[in-house]
């Protein structure tokens, strides 16, 4: 059956809509890439057409594999500084001046400029946009915000505590809403991966986190320290006699779980070791897990849900039994089953694993960053 001239307009205009809503997202992690393509319908529903994960950061070998051009790209940027509050289209001076933000989140930014860097030679029609996860974290006020050193050296420098994996936490809290039915309420997200923050949020509003001017602040982590006392810093570089900059390097790449192990920072392989000192790593966490969510429990005041989430949060049971055995004053209760079979979700997919009776509830969600990106540039 041959065609009309109308028929040939409407496919022909039908093809050119798919081909110019087509977006890809390129999330590079502190450990690993992962990049997603979607499509967005003629209603505004985004569908995934495609999605790659890769242990490394070789993104050019990742894009190889990618069925389509896109027309826009979203690039997950970690530290978005004072400047940038929301996301924005990258340019020249844009990308000049997010360098001089990769010393604030060395295992990240440096790698996500790297990201784009290949994602803009290979798409070089495309526009490309930053993603930011401080940008969650934008309307702290300064009570939550300011570290309590002099004013005007913190005004100067824009110190203040910016807040991290925003984009996995606002996330969180829009799935939380969809898995319990309720439409408000207050809740602590643990995103524990390589890198680990707890944020407290009331009505989508995130009122406290652990992460501040780096993602180096915090909990305990996979290869980072967490919050030390700052005078450490001067104290190993006198005895050890290396430079600031070298201990900086020490507290982000051979510390936490790596640093206290002596193995690796890899939770799972940890818990399968069982050596005494592989167990004091993972003891290590988890104490420094109940002082962030104790501190973050008092100024929320009550609680509705824990939000598990991160490489740690969906895959590890034992770690989240562990840590919820240690919650008594949350008024938790953990079903057994659930929690043992909620693993190795994909992305946007959970289960409540928290038994009825259970006041707190408990969610182990697969957070879906690339979704989350692939919305603010659609």
């Amino acid at each position: 059956m041959r065609l009309t001239e109308k028929e040939r307009g409407v496919i022909k205009r039908a093809v050119l809509n798919i081909v110019k809503n087509m977006f890809l997202t390129i999330n590079c992690g502190s450990s690993s890439v992962r990049a997603a393509l979607f499509s967005l319908d003629s209603s505004g529903k985004l569908s995934r057409l495609w999605e790659k994960h890769l242990p490394s950061h070789d993104l050019e070998s990742l894009l190889s594999f990618l069925p389509e051009h896109p027309t826009t790209i979203g690039h997950r940027v970690v530290h978005g500084g004072a400047r940038f509050r929301q996301t924005t289209q990258i340019t020249e001076e844009i990308l000049h001046f997010l360098t001089t933000l990769s010393p604030l989140a060395p295992l990240h930014n440096t790698y996500s400029l790297k990201g784009i860097e290949v994602a803009k030679r290979l798409f070089p029609k495309a526009s490309h946009f930053a993603v930011f996860d401080t940008a969650f974290y934008a309307g702290f006020p300064q009570h939550v915000a300011l570290y309590p050193i002099p004013f005007e050296i913190a005004r100067k420098h824009e110190i203040r505590r910016y807040g991290f994996h925003g984009i996995s936490h606002a996330y969180l809290w829009r799935r939380y809403l969809e898995m319990s039915g309720r439409k408000g309420g207050r809740v602590l997200s643990l995103h524990l991966g390589s890198g680990c923050s707890i944020t407290a949020t009331v009505d989508g509003i995130p009122i406290d986190t652990t992460m501040g001017f780096t993602p180096l602040e915090g909990v305990m982590m996979g290869t980072r320290s967490g919050s030390i006392d700052p005078s450490l810093v001067p104290y190993i570089a006198t005895k050890e006699g290396i430079s600031a900059e070298k201990i900086i390097s020490l507290l982000n790449e051979q510390s936490g779980l790596l640093g206290i192990s002596g193995l690796t920072g890899d939770m799972q392989t940890l818990l399968k070791e069982k050596t005494p000192m592989a167990e004091l790593a993972i003891e290590m966490f988890l104490h420094s897990l109940i002082k962030a969510i104790g501190s973050l429990f008092a100024l929320l005041g009550s609680i509705d849900a824990l939000l598990f989430s991160g490489g740690i949060g969906e895959n590890s049971p034992e770690i989240r039994k562990r840590l919820v055995e240690k919650l008594p004053w949350l008024s938790v209760s953990l079903d057994e089953e659930a929690n043992q079979t909620a693993s190795c979700l994909s992305p946007g997919t959970g289960r409540e694993i928290s038994t009825s009776s259970s006041i707190t509830k408990i969610f182990a969600i697969a957070s879906d960053e690339n979704l989350a990106i692939a919305e603010e540039i659609s």
